[in-house]
């Protein structure tokens, strides 16, 4: 990273690690490992020095991730409301008091674990893209499509 792209996001790798820098702040980066997957920290934007930037196709093929072309339209609907879930929190995803908050709200109002909310969150701040909410859908007998969590008998 050069010296006057401090005050520049993206996404950058330094040796196994792939960072996307969310924000920056007073000399500090907030940033999330797009490898591990976990919630955004705050570093040092000296930290990211001797890092290479990289671009969203390059992340997409290092992280193994393939976003779907064509979603049907339950697809669709399952993955706005996976991102309605998580929209409130994403302006205070800098403010972990406030992040942690609004993820317990969020839990009860959707009646889903507090894990399923941050795997949302963090899915959606890696690849900045709501396709990575869509669900994995599987084709079965007769042609009928079912989510893989929905299976009624």
């Amino acid at each position: 990273m050069q010296k006057n792209d401090v005050y520049k996001t993206g996404i950058f790798k330094k040796d196994a690690e792939i960072l996307r820098v969310l924000k920056i702040k007073e000399g500090k980066a907030l940033v999330v490992d797009c490898v591990k997957s976990r919630m955004p920290w705050w570093i040092s934007s000296s930290d990211l020095s001797g890092a290479v930037e990289i671009s969203e196709d390059d992340l997409l093929e290092e992280t193994g991730m393939c976003l779907p072309e064509d979603i049907s339209a339950v697809a669709n609907r399952v993955m706005h409301k996976r991102f309605h879930m998580i929209a409130g929190i994403l302006p205070f995803v800098d403010d972990k008091k406030k992040r942690s908050f609004l993820i317990e709200e969020a839990v009860r109002m959707y009646g889903v674990s507090i894990n399923t909310v941050k795997n949302y969150l963090i899915s959606y701040l890696v690849y900045q893209n709501i396709l990575v909410l869509a669900p994995n859908i599987t084709i079965l007998k007769r042609n009928r499509v079912f989510l893989p969590h929905i299976h009624r008998w």
